[in-house]
């Protein structure tokens, strides 16, 4: 008698060439997404039953994850379960075989009614670089290691301690409607969250090697501060924290600075 199974994975992506965590398409296969990948690739286990996989997270086209979890259900003509170590194994084996950057950390046979979206906090992490500059050009030759994985911006009157400060003020119970990308469809949508923790940490520990930086930055780059911002809450709206909506709240604060 055959028996469904539910698995857990632990897993890191690299979302650059992704239109996000979430499939896109309702019918189908999607290789444009985390979600759509993995599925793809479960079905060279040849279940019987109809392959979904539940992300505990919708992120965004374009970010990564250094650990996040999905979970799915799968069912075997003989009944018997897969085996947690193969599962890693060969889907990590297809996403090589296939160029794709997504790797399963780790995969754990879980109770049914387990439900990975169900976590207790998100956090997400993001890597500013403050050129002290004016010349708006430099942010242009960003080191090789940093692209797609850190934020360039100019400034030589970008305040650490007051960028530090103004990030406490996001801790706790709020209504971040006026912070979403774009109007919630339903005027009654509860747009309120807590954030547990918001911190602007300065971090020595620079992406890049000295190899890769362009000879026309080798003057601005011990200028530099290294800013890693941590954002923390068991939910988030739709792209709350994007680094669309992040880089323009830090245009806006360095315009009221300066109009002070």
């Amino acid at each position: 008698m055959s028996r469904m199974y539910r698995y857990l994975f632990n897993l890191s992506y690299i979302g650059t060439p992704f239109r996000g965590a979430q499939r896109q398409v309702k019918i189908g296969d999607d290789n444009t997404t985390i979600q759509g990948n993995i599925e793809i690739a479960l079905k060279n286990f040849q279940p019987i039953n109809q392959i979904v996989v539940t992300t505990s997270s919708r992120t965004d086209s374009g970010v990564h994850a250094l650990h996040t979890t999905m979970h799915t259900d799968l069912e075997r003509l003989n009944g018997e379960p897969y085996s947690t170590r193969g599962l890693t194994y060969q889907l990590n084996k297809y996403f090589m075989n296939n160029s794709l950057p997504i790797r399963i950390l780790s995969t754990y046979g879980v109770p049914n009614d387990f439900h990975c979206r169900y976590a207790v906090s998100r956090t997400y992490l993001y890597r500013l670089v403050v050129i002290n500059s004016e010349f708006n050009t430099l942010a242009c030759h960003i080191p090789i290691e940093d692209l797609n994985r850190a934020y360039y911006f100019c400034s030589t009157r970008f305040d650490i301690e007051k960028f530090k400060s103004a990030t406490k003020l996001f801790t706790g119970h709020h209504d971040f409607r006026t912070f979403m990308a774009k109007a919630p469809l339903k005027p009654d949508k509860i747009t309120r969250r807590v954030i547990t923790r918001f911190e602007a940490i300065e971090n020595s520990n620079k992406l890049y090697s000295t190899f890769s930086i362009p000879d026309t930055w080798m003057r601005e780059v011990d200028s530099c501060t290294h800013i890693d911002v941590v954002i923390e809450s068991s939910g988030f709206l739709y792209r709350q924290v994007s680094f669309t909506s992040l880089s323009r709240e830090l245009f806006e604060f360095e315009c009221l600075k300066r109009r002070l």
